[in-house]
């Protein structure tokens, strides 16, 4: 598998991406050019507060300690599950560069709620940004087809949208919950 590639400079803006980025993007549906991302802040890309608070922690904590950081996450999308890890290195200058590798996929019978191409409701679900499970009602995190079935979201006409947040698993990995 080709391993995606990208930099960002001491202004933590993306300086660098490699066709393997590009060719992931095209495939699910991103951006179309270098353009739309090169030059941006690599923090308008990070859906959700808590992960992008724990990317903005890891990235401070390489260029103080200049320590290399591996962060197993999952990437899915409608019709398969991606096991991924994500290699943070310093480089000079304060450059970070990150190195995407999938480890595993899996597929899966299609999840709608997962499909980029579906219209959206004003309604949001949060989304674990490292293992992929659902927050459904005060506090439960479930893997995403029984979030489907028991949030009912099969009849509904449109989909809600989906916001990225932090399971307490995952959060206690990252010392975010006691």
């Amino acid at each position: 598998m080709p391993i995606t590639r990208y930099s960002i400079g001491k202004d933590d803006r993306v300086h660098y991406i490699n066709d393997a980025w590009n060719d992931f993007a095209h495939a699910n549906g991103w951006w179309s050019s270098d353009s739309a991302v090169i030059g941006k802040s690599v923090w308008d890309f990070i859906n959700g507060q808590d992960t992008r608070l724990i990317y903005q922690l890891l990235v401070k904590r390489m260029r103080e300690d200049r320590c290399q950081v591996l962060v197993p996450f999952r990437c899915d999308s409608a019709d398969v599950c991606r096991f991924m890890e994500l290699d943070l290195e310093p480089g000079a200058d304060d450059v970070v560069n990150f190195a995407c590798r999938i480890v595993k996929i899996e597929s899966r019978p299609r999840v709608a709620l997962l499909a980029g191409d579906v219209e959206r409701s004003d309604q949001v679900v949060t989304v674990c940004s490292w293992c992929k499970k659902v927050r459904i009602g005060t506090g439960d995190w479930v893997e995403v087809e029984e979030a489907v079935d028991r949030l009912e979201l099969f009849n509904a006409n449109v989909r809600p949208r989906l916001n990225h947040g932090i399971c307490p698993p995952c959060g206690a990995v990252w010392r975010l919950t006691p």
